[in-house]
């Protein structure tokens, strides 16, 4: 395997700065294309890219301290432009593909709902940055409470269905959560679907039907039926169905394997396939599905890991994030579902 990797120490910088290195690297992006990565524990980049002179790579983790359900966002840089970066992760936390812009790359880090509080170890792996091999870093997870509910809901389906249905449909949400776009789809902040009461929180502990403790994996807008829900933000619609338990569903991919999904609709306005502006009508709300009344689900994904849906709208840590200028005959050209 060659020689022994060497170990390099990294500088981390919170706060305002952060602004100020951010807007500087939103700048120097030189190309709206990014190359496509791997999900999960481990993700790399390597597209050339213009000539930078050699210097100390430096990384950036916003927010500093996620919780459990939240998402981080690490930024590496100046990369030259022969450099490669891989990074890999601890269980439990979820890596978007690299998004490479100018002499920076971007990964997305989810912590998973179930990553205890602590250090998870973060690791880069690092090609053509002058002999430098490996920067081992730590990401700090904060403590975080969530509330338990206990309710029934009528099931709606005999065993026989559930049993025909259920898998074929859990795999169609699954291809529909790994996304197409490798890079972001989205140029603007990101938005409330529905502007209403929130009647069960994301990772709530749930007793339904006195069946196991479940962890809900995203929140419960109330709402009346009819009331209309639109896209958070701007990506395309990977599905657009009616399933059995999640009712009337639409998936959305905003890039780098990030998505939104609204369960138990009462009617879809969008087709699979179609992109999608902010804030454009999807469909109303209904109570289709494994559902006791009107509401929302709505669920964000980072793969097929939940996040917390809220984080995105009261601390937007995907605000750095710099989005290529979106080309609807690229968008056009994406594989559908």
């Amino acid at each position: 395997m060659g020689a022994p990797l060497r170990r390099f120490r990294q500088r981390l910088f919170w706060g305002a700065g952060l602004a100020l290195l951010s807007l500087l690297m939103l700048l120097s992006c030189a190309s709206p294309e990014s190359p496509a990565g791997a999900g999960g524990g481990a993700a790399s980049v390597g597209e050339e890219h213009r000539d930078t002179p050699e210097a100390e790579l430096l990384l950036w983790l916003d927010p500093a301290r996620p919780a459990p359900g939240d998402c981080t966002v690490l930024t590496a840089g100046p990369c030259p432009p022969q450099g490669s970066i891989r990074l890999e992760t601890e269980a439990g936390l979820v890596l978007s593909p690299p998004h490479r812009c100018g002499d920076y790359v971007y990964f997305i880090i989810g912590i998973g709902l179930e990553v205890p509080p602590g250090t998870q170890e973060l690791r880069l792996f690092l090609e053509g940055f002058a002999g430098r091999r490996e920067i081992t870093g730590e990401l700090q997870v904060a403590p975080c409470d969530f509330e338990t509910s206990r309710f029934s809901v009528p099931v709606k389906w005999t065993d026989e269905e559930a049993a025909r249905r259920l898998p074929e449909e859990q795999e169609r949400v699954r291809r529909a959560r790994q996304g197409a776009a490798p890079a972001p789809l989205w140029q603007q902040p990101f938005i409330m679907p529905l502007e209403s009461r929130i009647s069960s929180a994301y990772g709530a502990v749930r007793i339904i039907n006195e069946g196991a403790p479940r962890r809900h994996t995203g929140l419960d807008i109330a709402a009346a039926r009819g009331s209309p829900v639109v896209a958070m933000n701007a990506g395309v619609v990977r599905l657009a169905a009616p399933l059995l338990a999640q009712g009337n569903t639409v998936i959305i991919d905003h890039g780098m394997n990030l998505s939104s999904s609204y369960l138990h609709l009462d009617s879809i306005a969008v087709a699979e396939g179609v992109h999608v502006s902010r804030g454009a009508l999807i469909g109303r709300v209904g109570e289709s599905g494994f559902a006791s009344g009107p509401h929302l689900h709505w669920e964000v994904n980072l793969g097929e890991t939940p996040l917390n849906p809220l984080q995105l709208i009261s601390d937007d840590p995907l605000r750095w994030l710099p989005g290529p200028a979106v080309n609807p005959a690229r968008i056009e050209a994406l594989p559908h579902l």
